[in-house]
């Protein structure tokens, strides 16, 4: 259900024999949800999928398998089929690409609020590059944030949008950040990098929560507020922080309940049905689960950082400057959750001036943290395990149920790497973006292992996935 403005030149497209209209260049999911198709794509384990809850939404276009729906902008004509994740084209796709070299001072990789921050506070002293894998702005542009609509996004440095940064890697005295922009590599040189990639949206433990129709909060905002397409007619809004979402609901006149703790979701081609654990049933096509956030420690342990636990998060160490080392900053949502972007652009603004400070330039980050508030803090929780099905019930959108993890712990493997061979949790697409800390959770509440105990592993590169071709 479309509910706003469009963008864009209206298009025709096929779906599965059937003729339907889109708008050119929205990514096919958002397209084919307009129309009211929510499931695109069948597992490994035979499960229905849509686009925006766990694991990868691929589909075939024009004869094309593997296209990533999330991503994949529409154009006139396109035939599109569902797909599933074993299908595989059969002749490879081939093609040149270009290795281009940059060198800056610094490299900012991330462009929401702490990444624009930060740039605006080193660009016009040293050559500063900012590297954004979408559009600048992040969460705060999909939640319509007015404290960032009133920054002005002026003196930012060279802005690379669309730009995927796939590690860091140290070279003597440079670092290197190597990014993907379209079919093209290139190669960012600099002499610090500061880390502003933010957190990523937390997800919940229920029977069925891999159905289509099922959206984290970060999915829902960007088809509500980018695409003006409604998650649909009828939303169930669930976990600890519906703050996130329930103002831009309102907002858009959408019509939502809000039911804290969700046990099982049924429906035959999505959402149909909603029950929560007092065994009161809710109609609905769609349910957002806005469960927290927490820092995206990924880039940061492929970096070299230590990560601890604390207030309901892992995060990665850093010293009183946000350095993991003499070369690597972190800043904004990736150092804590903040709960403002206010303050995680003036912890951006902060962090930068710790770099203008390492470089030998006159600088006082200090005299930001006054502006600098609050993050989340969260108890740790529980999964009502006793209360669940546990082949129905998923941790990792990679096809690992709750049974597949409750397994070898019980056996008495307690290590983390070790669970994580043995299920396969946290070795799919996102590198457990979304599923570790569920493991974390887990692993404590069976055995009160303390999280600060546990192996956690580190983010490996490439951060995110990219074409073989490319970096062939």
């Amino acid at each position: 259900m479309r509910i706003g403005e469009q963008n864009g030149e209206e298009v025709s497209i096929t779906f599965e024999g059937k003729k339907l209209t889109a708008y050119a260049g929205e990514p096919i999911a958002i397209g084919l949800l307009a129309n009211g198709i929510r499931r695109l794509s069948i597992s490994m384990g035979g499960r229905k999928r849509g686009a925006f809850y766990v694991g990868p939404a691929p589909v075939e276009v024009n004869g094309r398998k593997r296209v990533d729906s999330r991503k994949e902008p529409i154009s006139e004509g396109m035939n599109i089929r569902r797909g599933r994740y074993d299908d595989y084209n059969k002749e490879p796709e081939t093609y040149r690409t270009s290795i281009e070299r940059r060198y800056y001072e610094v490299i900012i990789v991330g462009g929401g609020p702490a990444g624009i921050g930060a740039a605006q506070e080193i660009s016009g002293v040293v050559p500063t590059a900012l590297i954004e894998k979408e559009e600048l702005g992040g969460r705060a542009k999909i939640r319509e944030d007015e404290f960032f609509e009133s920054i002005s996004l002026n003196r930012l440095g060279d802005v690379y949008e669309r730009t995927t940064a796939l590690g860091v890697f140290y070279k003597g005295e440079y670092v290197l950040v190597p990014a993907v922009q379209g079919r093209k590599l290139i190669e960012f040189y600099a002499k610090r990098v500061i880390l502003a990639t933010g957190s990523v949206a937390g997800t919940m433990v229920f029977e069925n929560n891999d159905m289509p129709g099922i959206f984290r909060v970060d999915s829902a905002l960007k088809a509500i507020t980018l695409y003006k397409v409604a998650p649909g007619e009828r939303i169930i809004l669930t976990g600890r922080t519906p703050e996130l979402i329930d103002g831009i609901l309102r907002k858009y006149g959408l019509d939502y309940l809000y039911v804290p703790r969700v046990k099982r979701v049924e429906g035959e081609e999505g959402v149909e049905r909603v029950y929560d654990f007092e065994g009161n049933v809710y109609e609905a096509d769609a349910v957002i689960v806005s469960d927290g956030k927490y820092p995206d420690i990924n880039p940061s342990t492929q970096a070299g950082a230590s990560v601890r636990y604390s207030d309901g998060f892992l995060y990665p160490e850093t010293d009183e400057k946000c350095r993991i080392n003499e070369f690597v900053y972190i800043a904004g949502s990736a150092r804590r959750p903040f709960k403002e972007h206010r303050s995680s652009y003036y912890h951006g603004r902060m962090v930068g001036s710790f770099v203008l400070e390492d470089l030998g330039y006159e600088a006082d980050g200090r005299k930001y943290e006054e502006y600098v508030g609050e993050y989340y803090r969260y108890d740790l929780g529980n999964i009502p395990i006793e209360k669940l099905n546990h082949d129905e019930s998923f941790v990792c959108g990679c096809d690992v149920t709750l049974k597949k993890v409750l397994e070898p712990i019980r056996l008495g493997y307690h290590e983390l790497q070790i669970i994580k061979r043995l299920s396969h949790v946290a070795m799919g697409f996102c590198q457990g973006r979304y599923c570790l800390m569920h493991v974390v959770r887990l692993l404590h509440q069976l055995t009160g292992k303390d999280p600060n105990e546990m192996d956690i592993p580190s983010g490996r590169p490439p951060l995110w996935n990219v074409k073989m071709g490319i970096l062939g």
